[in-house]
C-alpha cells in the first residue's frame, strides 16, 4: 500500500473528490459540511493524496490530448481553434512526459598525470626562502 495518507471518513472523501473535480477549497469544504477555514487544513493534510489525484487526471487527459494532436494533424487546418487546441494538447503531453523528452549525455575525458605548481612567492623576491630562513636573518 502507498505511503499517501488516505481519507478515513466519507466526509473527507467527499471533500477530496470535490476538490479533484474542480471545486474551490472553500466550496468543497462547505459541500462536505466543513468550515471554509478547515478546508485549507484538510487540503494540507491530504496534500499528497490531492497531488496524486491531479497526476492521475493529467495522465487521463494525456490520452485525450494525444487524440487532439492526431485529429489536428489529420484536419484540413482551416479551423481557427485548431492551433489553440493543438497547443493545449502539446502542453498536456509535455507535462506528463509523453511528448518532450530531453536527454543529456555527458562525456568526461580523464587525464592522468602529475601537475606541478611553481613555488609560492613570499614577497622577498627569493622564491627559495622559507619562513624559518627569514627568522635566522
Amino acid at each position: 500500500m502507498s505511503d499517501i495518507k488516505q481519507p478515513t471518513t466519507e466526509q473527507e472523501k467527499l471533500f477530496l473528490d470535490n476538490v479533484l473535480s474542480g471545486m474551490t477549497i472553500e466550496d468543497a469544504a462547505e459541500d462536505a459540511d466543513y468550515s471554509r477555514k478547515y478546508g485549507y487544513q484538510l487540503g494540507t493534510k491530504f496534500k499528497e493524496y490531492l497531488l496524486d489525484g491531479v497526476q492521475g487526471l493529467m495522465y487521463l487527459s494525456a490520452i485525450k490530448a494525444g487524440n487532439v494532436v492526431v485529429g489536428t494533424m489529420e484536419a484540413d487546418g482551416k479551423s481557427p481553434e485548431g492551433a489553440l487546441r493543438l497547443k493545449a494538447a502539446q502542453d498536456i503531453l509535455d507535462r506528463t512526459g509523453l511528448a518532450k523528452q530531453e536527454r543529456l549525455k555527458l562525456e568526461v575525458e580523464e587525464h592522468k598525470g602529475v601537475f606541478v605548481l611553481p613555488a609560492k612567492a613570499n614577497g622577498s623576491g627569493d622564491r627559495n626562502t622559507t619562513n624559518s630562513d627569514k627568522k635566522e636573518e
